[in-house]
């Protein structure tokens, strides 16, 4: 709908007008709730993209990591079994390290 707007000069008024339209509601609720659905759906679209972009940048620096660790724990585990295979270690016998040191030679 177009209005017009008589424009005053000095306290009179011409008869000159600009037209207008008025097609929108000021105080419309619906305009406010439509415009923060979209407001929020954009910020969970972002929020997403922030948390996958996240997710990669984790799994890109953790995997060598834990990659690494695993592979150094193999390691450890594998010297562990040789030592206990020389030294004939049983894990059901207890091993006391304090005892008699009779005829154990000193070499220091």
């Amino acid at each position: 709908m177009a209005d017009e707007i008589l424009i005053v000069n000095d306290g009179s008024s011409t008869n000159e007008s600009i037209p207008y339209s008025c097609d929108y509601n000021v105080g419309s609720t619906s305009n406010a709730v439509n415009s923060m659905a979209i407001y929020r759906q954009q910020v969970e679209e972002s929020h997403h993209d922030l948390v996958n972009l996240l997710t990669q940048q984790m799994t890109t620096i953790l995997n060598p990591m834990i990659a690494y660790h695993e592979s150094r724990f193999e390691r450890l585990s594998r010297q562990v079994e040789r030592i206990a295979q020389i030294v004939d270690y049983d894990e059901g016998e207890r091993h006391i390290a304090r005892g008699n040191n009779k005829g154990v030679e000193n070499i220091f």
